[in-house]
């Protein structure tokens, strides 16, 4: 039924938009998770941004939560949007139900969605609020990420203390200095110009 519908969608509009679809060669599988496959992505995205409750709409009504209360909500929210009862048992359009739940969206991934892409939109739209209060202080710390652990690492030394980065705010801190000083140095920290720009900073 759920492949039916989608056909009856396309055959009509498939003149006008066959031209773009993408060959079987553009497509990057190797060492793939199969939850991770391109079609779920392209499933989940769809669910968030073609719901029938709009997603922007529910994340403008929350702005006078607490920021812990925001957090938590959006990232139930992000989840409850992208839930879908044929891709919560399939891992592929064709492939056999599952025996075991697989989310289009789980709970670390919505996390990162409200890192990287909702938190960015607040700020950008002047709706995030300074101060120990605000929801940039609450953000939910990622379970595993190497370039956080390569970055402290370079930073602190291989026998640093974790706690020194565990919440998301020191991770995403940790990420923007990778980005910004770690990706385009080819000295292996010998020419950073990091030092020299946090002088800057200190006057």
């Amino acid at each position: 039924a759920y492949l039916r519908r989608l056909w009856n969608f396309w055959w009509k509009r498939r003149s006008a938009w066959e031209s773009l679809v993408m060959t079987g060669d553009a497509w990057s599988l190797a060492g793939l998770r199969p939850q991770n496959h391109p079609v779920r992505r392209l499933a989940a995205a769809a669910a968030l941004f073609c719901s029938s409750k709009s997603l922007y709409k529910r994340f403008r009504a929350m702005d006078a939560c607490p920021p812990e209360k925001w957090i938590s909500t959006m990232i139930s929210t992000l989840m409850e949007t992208a839930g879908d009862p044929y891709w919560e048992r399939r891992l592929s359009l064709s492939g056999p139900p599952q025996t075991r739940r697989v989310s289009l969206i789980g709970a670390e991934r919505a996390a990162a969605i409200v890192c990287n892409v909702m938190v960015p939109l607040m700020a950008a739209t002047g709706r995030l609020k300074p101060g120990s209060a605000g929801i940039q202080n609450h953000l939910p710390a990622a379970h595993d990420d190497g370039v956080v652990r390569r970055t402290a690492s370079a930073l602190f030394g291989r026998d640093h203390n974790p706690r020194l980065y565990r919440t998301g705010l020191r991770q995403q801190g940790l990420l923007q200095i990778s980005h910004d000083f770690c990706e385009n140095d080819r000295s292996a920290c010998r020419a950073c110009t990091l030092p020299s720009a946090l002088a800057a900073i200190r006057g």
